[in-house]
């Protein structure tokens, strides 16, 4: 009762601080799952003998490599709040863009991917914006 009684606003905007830094670790848990997922065919940890690397067409693999390269560092970076950790998703939404919509032929669109990394840069600036205005 004696912590409702002496709530003060926010005017720092602490709490949004504390939030994205939460927002960033889980989505580098998330990403690191990811990446883990990537790196399975590379080292023949799938069941199935047609997903493996080596099974994989050209566009396939080079793709697989990015990404588990890719998710990796960017875990990091989202987990240690650096500001290249929000740019590489922006990265790894452009090359999903770029396989998609670009390459047609080769990659089906994977629109809740996309959707997702959108959504995640959409809160990150929100976010961000909150900061700077209680500043």
């Amino acid at each position: 009762m004696q912590q409702i009684l002496d709530y003060k606003e926010d005017t720092t905007g602490e709490r949004y601080r504390e939030f994205l830094v939460w927002f960033l670790r889980t989505l580098g848990v998330v990403f690191l799952i990811a990446g883990v997922i990537y790196w399975r065919p590379l080292i023949g940890l799938v069941d199935d003998p047609t997903v493996a690397f080596t099974a994989l067409e050209r566009p396939e693999q080079i793709t697989l490599l990015i990404f588990a390269l890719l998710m990796p560092v960017t875990a990091t970076g989202l987990w240690f709040g650096a500001s290249w950790g929000i740019g590489l998703i922006a990265m790894s939404l452009i090359i999903r863009l770029i396989m998609a919509f670009g390459f047609p032929q080769h990659f089906e669109p994977e629109y809740v991917v996309i959707g997702g990394h959108v959504a995640i840069i959409a809160i990150y600036v929100v976010l961000r914006l909150m900061i700077h205005r209680h500043r």
